[in-house]
């Protein structure tokens, strides 16, 4: 956002200079209009660009290497956007994050742009989400999650989502990128405490070998209602890394007890004013 300002005051200036629009104190306005006209205009440039790259996305093609151009370019759109609608995210506990990125990530589900502003803010860790399959289906933003990295499953379909599952655990191993899920299976709405959790979402960790990377992300469900009217401060903490050591001969239905503990102890902690 910062960028198309700058850009947009140098070509005001050149604008109003080169064609002498400032001829007295009365023309002010010419330029003051020209400035909020040129800024609209390179942010619909952008996304008539976003919408055209997204033609030329091969979503078939198999992804090996999640930081290439298409990655990129969405998440520059996805800063650019919540620049715009004033979101401020803070991040604490990345740097419990394992350095070596093979990690199970899991946190609570409020809203849709918890994965948009986790996979933003932990870029450098490449993360990925698994998400429902719908999401890869959602016109030209669609094709950008699906070649980021992102695995589509399928909810209803328990051999789809078997394979969806296997998937992850082959991304996390092969080390191509750390994998995403939301243990709820889909976002909390009802804004109270955090809904039943899909135990078979440990299972990537269990089959993968690796830790789990525990976080909670607070707030997001704001940015509606605030969006045109005020700013939204978003929260996203890394709380707790579980070793798979801890894990290793736990039942899912275990390892989802003690995660969903976790959760609940740092949502109850860190409540903000917001929600109180």
């Amino acid at each position: 956002m910062y960028i198309y300002l700058l850009l947009s005051a140098v070509a005001d200036a050149a604008i109003t200079v080169g064609c002498g629009l400032v001829v007295s104190p009365a023309d002010i306005w010419k330029p003051l209009l020209i400035f909020p006209a040129l800024f609209i205009g390179f942010i619909l440039l952008h996304l008539l660009v976003f919408i055209l790259l997204s033609l030329t996305i091969n979503r078939k093609k198999e992804v090996k290497n999640v930081d290439n151009f298409y990655t990129r370019f969405m998440l520059i759109s996805l800063a650019l956007y919540f620049d715009l609608i004033r979101v401020r995210v803070h991040v604490s506990g990345e740097e419990k994050l394992p350095p070596d990125g093979r990690y199970l990530f899991v946190s609570n589900h409020i809203s849709i742009y918890d994965p948009m502003i986790t996979m933003l803010k932990f870029a450098k860790e490449k993360l990925r989400f698994v998400s429902k399959k719908e999401n890869l289906s959602i016109p030209f933003a669609g094709a950008y999650i699906a070649r980021s990295g992102c695995i589509g499953i399928d909810r209803e379909n328990n051999r789809s989502a078997v394979r969806s599952i296997n998937e992850a655990v082959r991304t996390i191993t092969d080390g191509i990128c750390p994998v995403g899920i939301y243990p709820e299976g889909r976002v909390n709405t009802s804004g109270v405490g955090l809904l039943e959790f899909r135990n078979g979402a440990f299972k990537i960790a269990t089959k993968a070998k690796v830790p789990i990377a525990v976080a909670v992300i607070r707030n997001t469900r704001e940015i509606n209602k605030n969006i045109l009217r005020r700013s939204t401060d978003i929260f996203l903490d890394v709380v707790d890394i579980i070793p798979y050591s801890a894990i290793e001969k736990m039942k899912t239905v275990e390892i989802s007890s003690v995660v969903r503990t976790i959760m609940e102890d740092a949502l109850k902690n860190n409540m903000t004013e917001v929600e109180k």
